[in-house]
């Protein structure tokens, strides 16, 4: 077991109550991690931190934090704060020239959904709006840790752990 190499932050009230769902890019410049950070309202966001030690025990916060606006997109679901509720489980995907970034998010009708996160460098991203998006139905869809990857013909999957159960979507295009 090793000590945690990043923890709440009270210098920033987007993740002032919990971090966590971390996922970690190799890239050739540095290793980026992808996590979600928690309000004192329980609203979430996205954040990223970056390391160059080969230990990667040693981060550093992007400045810039969050990637994921505080009150959401327009397609987000909003608390009473209006700030975004779910922005969650972050999962980044080179896509030819760019980088895609899934994440477990609720479109403001009050269904789950997948959304969708641009960017060429890792640090400025554009929202897609949500990539999946499924209306409540009779057996209940609650998509958690997104991950979506290359199929060896060309196509993609989607996986988002649900409850209950594993569903998977897909896709010709992972946008």
């Amino acid at each position: 077991t090793l000590d945690p190499v990043l923890s709440v932050s009270s210098e920033n009230s987007f993740e002032s109550s919990h971090i966590w769902a971390p996922f970690v890019l190799d890239a050739p410049d540095a290793a980026y991690m992808f996590y979600t950070g928690l309000t004192a309202e329980l609203s979430q966001v996205l954040c990223v931190a970056t390391s160059i030690d080969p230990q990667l025990k040693a981060w550093k916060r992007y400045k810039q934090n969050p990637i994921t606006p505080p009150a959401g997109f327009d397609w987000h679901w909003r608390n009473s704060q209006g700030r975004t509720r779910h922005a969650r489980d972050p999962h980044v995907v080179r896509v030819e020239d760019h980088y895609l970034l899934a994440y477990t998010a609720m479109h403001h009708s009050g269904c789950p959904a997948v959304g969708g996160l641009v960017s060429y460098d890792l640090l400025q991203w554009k929202d897609i709006g949500p990539i999946l998006y499924r209306p409540i139905g009779p057996a209940p869809w609650l998509p958690e840790s997104v991950n979506i990857q290359p199929l060896h013909d060309g196509r993609w999957v989607l996986f988002p752990s649900a409850s209950p159960g594993l569903s998977y979507y897909i896709s010709n295009d992972p946008h």
